[in-house]
């Protein structure tokens, strides 16, 4: 008995070890080494659902501070305000409500009886 809850400990933590599945798509023909500048394309940040209540002017600030911070590292510099960039930026703040229905059976099988 107590080798099936290992193994069933184990499981559970190898599952809560996977990571998110993120796509993405791109063209790998185009340099993108020959970008150096980038401009916000407005709005610059899309909420998914439109809900007030994840909608603020901090999580704005944040999402546009952390992109400009990604964007320095990687060798792009925001346009001069009246200058063409390079790149317009957009980022969309998507949230899905999901549920997830797991079941268990405790009793029967080859490990004994029932709660009785």
């Amino acid at each position: 008995m107590l080798r099936h809850l290992s193994l069933l400990s184990a499981a559970l933590l190898l599952s809560a070890c996977v990571t998110p599945q993120v796509n993405h798509d791109f063209d790998a023909a185009r340099d993108f080494g020959a970008y150096r500048s980038w401009s916000w394309k407005e709005p610059g940040v899309q909420y998914r659902p439109d809900d007030p209540r994840i909608k603020s002017d901090l999580t704005d600030q944040r999402i546009r501070e952390s992109v400009s911070e990604q964007l320095d590292q990687r060798g792009l510099r925001m346009a001069p305000k009246g200058h063409r960039a390079d790149v317009k930026v957009q980022t969309y703040l998507i949230i899905e409500d999901r549920q997830q229905m797991v079941s268990t059976n405790y009793g029967g099988g080859p490990w004994g009886g029932g709660w009785g």
